[in-house]
């Protein structure tokens, strides 16, 4: 039986190279969560998380339930493997 697990971070390279080498996983993807805009890039994401106000400090990760969930551009994924690096700050 396979289930599906949604996580959020701030870092979403490190956390897919993470989960990539637990053992049972069977893949990781990255992507965006929450807002209003459909298919957000990085960029789009980023900016409209600055751009609310609603924080002093920048944005880190956002805690709210999960909602529909859009698959980050192709040049994160695998981000850190395709570069030849085994993790990042996480």
């Amino acid at each position: 039986m396979t289930e599906l697990a949604t996580f959020g971070a701030g870092c979403f390279w490190g956390v897919e190279v993470i989960f990539r080498n637990v053992r049972g996983v069977k893949d990781a993807v990255v992507g965006y969560l929450g807002g209003t805009m459909a298919n957000p890039t990085y960029r789009d994401a980023k900016a409209g998380l600055e751009a609310s106000g609603r924080f002093r400090k920048p944005i880190v990760t956002e805690i709210t339930p999960a909602s529909t969930f859009y698959l980050a551009e192709d040049y994160h994924q695998r981000y850190l493997e395709k570069r030849g690096l085994a993790t990042c700050h996480v």
